[in-house]
């Protein structure tokens, strides 16, 4: 099956609570367009999925961190197109294997208000720079022009692996084993780029067995089974950066009892 759909999405502005007096944000136009298919092969054992699309974002809101609070503003313009692929596949009755891989790139066509933080002492006049001295609590906050510059949670590159095993099922009940593999290329968390998140991987597996009711199951599992460290959010602002890193590796056991 191939479809095709244009879209206009809208958000209204508004106004910063914590920050009296700023003027109010734009509201955001989003228009979208995608083109895509849908597919099934081999009598349904395999599934391919596609998708192309373009979005064009006028008056996108974003939000900084300052001193007290935060505030709203408007990143005028950017444009985002990028690919979408699943596949989905059987090649054993027992066996089911998954892949999705997603391309994206987003840039900003036009920024002038983006905030530049800077370690104190610092100057954003005639440039943005660093001062010589000792270093001082807190950043200034200076505003670049980030046209050009890629949209930020945007990685170009991503994309997931998955496989499903069941390993016996009889009298006994049930053994099934899953495990997905998650990737990102690296991305920024500001729009000059101060802040990037560099590329990393995360796996999550579990093994589990019900009972041939299913009425009872007992599920060994594990998320970032790798222990891979990662940020949750890197948010800069005047009083400094904030930052928190994802939960490390975790595991345990889960029972589990089902009432009919």
């Amino acid at each position: 099956m191939g479809y095709a759909w244009a879209a206009r999405g809208f958000k209204s502005g508004g106004f910063s609570l914590f920050s009296a007096g700023l003027p109010a944000t734009h509201p955001e136009i989003l228009d979208a367009y995608a083109i895509g298919e849908k597919s099934e092969w081999f009598n349904h054992r395999f599934q391919a999925n596609a998708e192309a699309y373009y979005y064009d974002y006028k008056n996108q809101i974003v939000s900084i961190v300052v001193a007290g609070g935060g505030i709203n503003l408007n990143a005028a313009q950017s444009r985002i197109y990028g690919l979408d692929i699943n596949l989905v596949g059987s090649p054993l009755p027992a066996l089911t294997l998954k892949a999705n891989f997603g391309y994206l790139h987003g840039r900003y066509l036009s920024f002038s208000g983006a905030p530049l933080y800077l370690q104190q002492p610092a100057t954003c006049t005639p440039e943005p720079m660093r001062l010589p001295g000792p270093l001082e609590p807190g950043s200034l906050q200076c505003s670049v022009e980030a046209a050009g510059q890629p949209t930020i949670f945007s990685p170009t590159y991503s994309g997931n692996l998955g496989v499903d095993y069941v390993l016996y099922s009889g009298g006994n009940g049930s053994f099934n084993w899953s495990a997905n593999y998650f990737h990102t290329s690296s991305f920024n968390w500001n729009a000059p780029g101060q802040y990037p998140q560099e590329a990393y991987g995360l796996l999550d597996s579990s093994v589990t067995w019900k009972t041939p009711s299913e009425k009872y199951g007992v599920q060994v599992w594990c998320t970032n089974c790798l222990n891979t460290y990662h940020n949750l959010f890197i948010a800069p602002g005047t009083p400094g950066q904030q930052r928190a890193a994802a939960p490390p590796l975790e595991f345990g056991v889960r029972f589990d009892v089902h009432f009919h």
